[in-house]
């Protein structure tokens, strides 16, 4: 996106680099050709999503002992030994833990848990670049887990699950509780951006782009002295 900024105040601009969402139907976790359920079912488009739309999958855990999650395969869209930044918005509904996991092309593991209540904390961690959560508008948070994924044979998947503690991935549902699950994305990159939406294919998102115009500047423009800012 480029944008022109005519700003005659101090301002402030997010500006990102170009990012590809490799998970498809971010938004549509019903999709079955893309995800897959195990002690777990879904309703669609149930709730308010965090950009305000009726777009949020309602995840309900079974009434039975084992994992509960929902999960998709990228394996096609990773090279080897790339860094990539996974995350999703949850919102509870009865569990306020999450357990994201990715397992990698040498068949080995990396995982976060993530506790979606006050400001969010992150739970235990294995084999991961970093993890972290953000706490978003109405009771919405977005858990990051980055990881890298090797070298090997063994076909990249990305799974999204509640969980009953730090630790307690499997545990036995009650057939009610759980929450939604919205906006998962999968980037090359150390470290996640803003929520680029996907449907039947991966979408990239072109690198941000802002020009001024000299004359439109505070205090107008100098040729001689100038500083310009950034971090």
């Amino acid at each position: 996106e480029t944008l022109t900024f005519r700003s005659t105040i101090s301002s402030k601009l997010l500006l990102e680099a170009a990012r590809t969402n490799v998970a498809r139907e971010s938004e549509g976790l019903t999709n079955g050709p893309y995800w897959g359920l195990s002690g777990s079912s879904l309703v669609a488009d149930n709730n308010a999503s965090p950009d305000g739309l009726i777009t949020a999958d309602k995840f309900l855990e079974s009434a039975t002992t084992a994992e509960h999650e929902v999960h998709q395969t990228i394996t096609a869209f990773v090279a080897d030994s790339t860094v990539h930044a996974f995350s999703v918005f949850f919102k509870a509904n009865g569990r306020t833990w999450i357990y994201l996991q990715a397992r990698r092309k040498d068949n080995t593991y990396a995982s976060v848990y993530v506790n979606c209540t006050g400001a969010g904390t992150v739970g235990t961690a294995t084999n991961t670049v970093s993890a972290s959560v953000q706490q978003c508008a109405s009771n919405w948070y977005r858990a990051t887990l980055v990881f890298n994924t090797l070298t090997g044979v063994a076909d990249v998947t990305l799974w999204c699950q509640t969980a009953n503690a730090d630790g307690g991935k499997s545990y036995a549902g009650d057939g009610a509780s759980g929450g939604w699950f919205w906006g998962v994305v999968c980037e090359a990159g150390a470290f996640s951006t803003s929520y680029i939406k996907t449907v039947g294919g991966s979408v990239t998102r072109s690198a941000d782009i802002v020009t001024s115009l000299l004359t439109s500047l505070e205090g107008g423009f100098s040729a001689a002295t100038g500083t310009l800012y950034a971090d």
